[in-house]
């Protein structure tokens, strides 16, 4: 899965989702370096990571690996120091997995473990993922926003014999903008999955714009016992701020001393 820049969440939006915080009840994973690495980030750092181009840096850091010839990326390393070991272990795991999304290792066993061949797959944010999905599972739709990645995905799939619905959407807001509490008029990207039956989808991978208001929109469209996944929510204070049902389980939340994913399961009746 391509890492790319997550927008800057407002703080309407935070207020809207609520700050409630409690204990999920069936975590598969919890990296405890999670919990140490945000106790040992001063709150500046902590807001300077929903900085558009601090994000933008951290992303092609997630991406690509400790590279030192991009100012934001080295700007990133010296603002977190204590991150550059596991920037160099997830560097070298991804060069022992070409062809694996841009996911934390343990979302993908995640993935692995449940995904079968008669499921249905919604994706925001195309790339890696795209394809490897589509090895797995009957369908997928993916929502792309930047055209030059819509054709190296496009490619991608291409290059491997693989079916996919890829669908390029362009914003209705300029990238870097923040998320904005309300639009008068969802965005084009957002409306994407507004034509999918209600709980018809298996999967839907959140790694894309405008993500609060596509978690929102997605909820129910995902089926009974099924799963939504959102990467990189290390973007947002805690994840108890996305509008996410309480009575979803938290069944995985993996990291890799970088970045954080975490899939959530619908209630099963």
């Amino acid at each position: 899965m391509r890492a790319k820049q997550c927008e800057r969440v407002s703080e309407h939006a935070l207020l809207a989702a609520g700050h409630r915080r409690r204990r999920e009840p069936e975590v598969r994973k919890q990296s405890g370096v999670v919990q140490r690495l945000a106790k040992r980030r001063p709150e500046g750092v902590r807001l300077a990571e929903r900085d558009p181009a601090v994000q933008a840096a951290t992303q092609r850091t997630l991406r690509d690996g400790v590279q030192l010839y991009d100012p934001r990326v080295i700007r990133f390393w010296l603002t977190h120091p204590w991150l550059l070991l596991h920037g160099v272990r997830y560097a070298i795991w991804q060069r022992l997995h070409p062809d694996a999304p841009w996911l934390c290792p343990g979302t993908i066993e995640f993935l692995e473990a449940h995904l079968r061949k008669d499921m249905t797959v919604f994706e925001f944010g195309s790339g890696r993922s795209t394809a490897w999905l589509a090895a797995r599972v009957r369908s997928i739709i993916s929502i792309e926003h930047d055209e030059r990645w819509y054709r190296a995905t496009r490619r991608r799939l291409d290059e491997r014999g693989l079916r996919a619905d890829l669908r390029l959407i362009p914003l209705n807001h300029a990238a870097a903008e923040p998320e904005r509490h309300r639009y008068d008029m969802p965005p084009d990207y957002v409306r994407a999955i507004e034509h999918q039956a209600a709980g018809s989808l298996d999967l839907v991978v959140i790694d894309g714009h405008y993500r609060t208001h596509v978690i929102a929109a997605a909820i129910p469209k995902i089926a009974r016992g099924r799963w939504l996944l959102v990467d990189d929510v290390q973007f947002w204070p805690d994840p108890s701020v996305l509008p996410i049902p309480r009575d979803w389980a938290r069944v995985d939340d993996s990291s890799n001393g970088l970045k954080r994913a975490i899939i959530w399961r619908s209630p099963r009746a």
